[in-house]
C-alpha cells in the first residue's frame, strides 16, 4: 500500500513544474522585508545605507536558499 502511494507521490512531482517567477517573487518579498526589519533591530534612527543593503541582500539569499539546491559542486562558501 505505502509502495503506491509513493509511485503516486513520484508522477505527481515529475509532471509539476516550479513558476520561478513566483518562487524569486516571495523570496525577494520575504528577503527585504526580513533584511529591512533586521537592519532595523538594533539601530536608533535610520541605519547606515551599506548595513541596510548587505543585511537585505543577505536575507534575500537565505529566502532563496531552501527553494534551489547547489549542483555540480558548487556551494555557498559558508557550507565548504
Amino acid at each position: 500500500m505505502m509502495l503506491v502511494y509513493l509511485n503516486g507521490l513520484n508522477t505527481f512531482f515529475k509532471i509539476m513544474k516550479p513558476n520561478f517567477r513566483n518562487v524569486l517573487e516571495m523570496a525577494l518579498e520575504e528577503g527585504v522585508r526580513v533584511g529591512w526589519n533586521r537592519a532595523h533591530k538594533y539601530v536608533e534612527g535610520e541605519p547606515h545605507i551599506d548595513n541596510a543593503t548587505d543585511v537585505i541582500v543577505t536575507e534575500i539569499f537565505n529566502s532563496l536558499d531552501p527553494w534551489f539546491d547547489h549542483v555540480n559542486g558548487i556551494e555557498d562558501e559558508e557550507t565548504t
